[in-house]
């Protein structure tokens, strides 16, 4: 089956777009202070690593390589790296949100400031009130074999 030249215009721009997305998302792995990775799933930051490849330096001919390839390996990739992408945006929004809630809000350190303050009640009931701790995980992309055979030499000895 021949492809028209309209059908090879699409693509082309499809793979303009999804290489912009590769860009961008190296971009946002590497700068540590926009991070909402940690804000996924161990599987979602595997996926998107496996499909958009942020971690590795690649042309832009060796990503569109890396696309056919692990898309002809894993056919539901591609729709699962989106999801996750989707998720990592909303996720980032919300971080930067959150971010910018803690830079205006005054928050009361000890109780002198706190009688000081405004809502000194409020603020003495957010100090007694029961607090969250959230633990989050980021993934290596890149598993290191010398590590990982120490993690388990580790493990063995204890059961020893």
């Amino acid at each position: 089956m021949s492809t028209t030249p309209a059908r090879k215009h699409l693509r082309k721009g499809l793979l303009s777009v999804w290489l912009t997305l590769c860009h961008q998302l190296r971009d946002h792995w590497r700068d540590a202070s926009e991070n909402a990775f940690f804000l996924l799933t161990p599987t979602e930051q595997w996926t998107l690593f496996t499909y958009f490849a942020p971690n590795e330096k690649l042309t832009d001919k060796e990503l569109i390589m890396h696309r056919e390839d692990i898309s002809s390996f894993d056919p539901s990739l591609p729709q699962r790296a989106g999801r996750a992408l989707s998720k990592l945006r909303a996720a980032s929004k919300r971080l930067e949100e959150y971010r910018e809630q803690v830079n205006v809000m005054p928050r009361a350190r000890n109780a002198k400031n706190a009688k000081n303050a405004k809502n000194a009640k409020n603020a003495k009931n957010a100090k007694n009130a029961k607090k969250r701790i959230y633990i989050f995980s980021e993934v290596h992309p890149v598993m290191d074999p010398a590590k990982m055979v120490q993690i388990l030499l580790n493990f063995k000895r204890r059961d020893d």
